[in-house]
């Protein structure tokens, strides 16, 4: 058995999920990975992921950077992959504190998700009737109109779900036309991860609960603009994709078409 000890990147939902491909092939040599994250990324990762044992938080894995840093060698585990920034420094430190693991940096979440491509999520019976709607993404340019965000959930049985960050972001009209159309803000990661599996499905634009419901292996509706979804569309089972020609600005999309592909979706 490999024990191995992963450095995954902070920030966004979307760059961590990426990571779980890689994650899940790992299962298959046997291995048990150690996962250094934020504490909200680990519970979820190890609610899903049965190859990830533990997450580790803080203390010592965010210090190998310092030029003082000492640890008592850890000889047990046998690779180290990180997509933090690393330094002389670094590697100094990490080769003290794991002196016999293999060290691997991939610089971003994305191209691990390129090396693991055939490691798909496993399939997952579908339970609700609802589509789940969010009506948000971590960039405003990504973001679809709020106002046909409202048009959609008020044309199909759907929940409208938003972000802590879209709450924050949100004018007082907005937010008052969010709670009337009957949305939802999310309190946590667990909190969106129970909504979608309790869901037909996602309807989202290029954003991080659209990569996570895909590798929860839940239909997926992604609605791009001004990204590109060659690099960055979610990947699972059933992922549909609706994007411009060329990039360009979320407004290009009209409410009849996503609904013309949900309707597409239902019949299959």
């Amino acid at each position: 058995m490999t024990i191995e000890i992963v450095i995954a990147p902070g920030g966004a939902l979307g760059d961590f999920v990426l990571l779980w491909p890689m994650l899940r092939a790992r299962a298959a040599d046997g291995t048990t990975v150690s996962l250094v994250t934020t504490t909200s990324h680990g519970s979820l990762a190890v609610r899903f992921l049965p190859v990830v044992a533990h997450s580790i938080h803080a203390h010592p894995y965010p210090q190998l950077w310092h030029p003082d840093f000492t640890a008592k060698p850890d000889p047990a585990v046998e690779r180290v992959t990180t997509f933090a920034g690393t330094d002389d420094t670094w590697f100094r430190n990490a080769s003290a504190a794991f002196p016999q693991a293999r060290i691997e940096v991939l610089g971003t979440p994305d191209r691990a998700f390129a090396l693991s491509f055939d490691n798909p999520p496993p399939p997952r019976p579908l339970r609700g009737e609802r589509w789940a709607l969010h009506a948000g993404a971590g960039g405003l340019a990504k973001q679809w109109p709020l106002d046909r965000w409202i048009i959609l959930a008020r044309s199909i049985p759907s929940t409208l779900l938003a972000g802590e960050a879209e709450r924050e972001r949100c004018t007082s009209t907005q937010h008052a036309a969010f709670l009337d159309a009957g949305g939802i803000f999310l309190e946590s990661l667990d909190h969106l991860a129970d909504t979608l599996l309790a869901s037909r499905g996602l309807i989202a634009a290029d954003c991080g609960p659209a990569h996570l419901a895909a590798q929860l292996a839940l239909p997926v509706i992604s609605l791009f603009g001004p990204t590109d979804p060659a690099r960055w569309s979610p990947v699972g089972p059933a992922v549909r994709v609706i994007a411009p020609p060329s990039p360009c600005p979320m407004t290009w999309l009209p409410v009849d078409r996503v609904l013309g592909a949900i309707h597409r979706a239902e019949r299959q």
